[in-house]
């Protein structure tokens, strides 16, 4: 008599993982610089460090069970996101 959104019936619930996008090359301009360097327009859209990418890549690895088993993965647009979510 009830709506279901599951396949797998009532009482289904589902587990979201929040990650936020590794080092990026915005975060050691700040943080050499200042936090104003976040509103410049050269890092709107900036890619991660060699460090990000390696937190990336770990995160896969280590996290590989979890997140192996998403259904959906859904990420900003922004280069430093999806290469994060890529790993």
């Amino acid at each position: 008599d009830g709506l279901v959104l599951s396949g797998e019936g009532l009482g289904s619930s589902k587990v979201v993982h929040f990650v936020r996008h590794a080092q990026a090359e915005s975060n050691v301009a700040a943080a050499e610089n200042g936090h104003q360097e976040y509103k410049s327009e050269k890092f709107f859209d900036a890619f991660l460090t060699e460090f990000g990418q390696q937190q990336a890549r770990e995160l896969g690895s280590r996290e590989c069970d979890a997140l192996m088993d998403a259904e959906i993965v859904v990420c900003s647009p922004l280069s430093r996101a999806i290469q994060t979510a890529v790993g």
